[in-house]
């Protein structure tokens, strides 16, 4: 057994997965329309629809289906 340390090098640091990226742009996302709707300025419409295609990625990615009329209907509302 090698000690710890010695002898080994470490790889390159690689690039974080998309599910993790994914799940943190759409809690950045909600974040950010909730900020605007307590200051009441307008979300931007692009905002809304990029969160409905995360959760659509994010619904298909865990093999939950499609997103639903009540989850569509969740995420252009979201709770402050």
């Amino acid at each position: 057994m090698v000690p710890k340390g010695v002898g080994v090098t470490p790889g390159p640091i690689g690039i974080k997965p998309r599910f993790l990226w994914l799940g943190k742009r759409r809690s950045d996302l909600y974040e950010a329309i909730a900020r605007y709707r307590a200051a009441r300025y307008a979300v931007p419409i692009e905002w809304l629809e990029e969160l409905i295609e995360l959760e659509r990625e994010i619904l298909k990615q865990d093999g939950l289906g499609e997103l639903t009329p009540a989850a569509l209907h969740a995420a252009e509302n979201p709770k402050l």
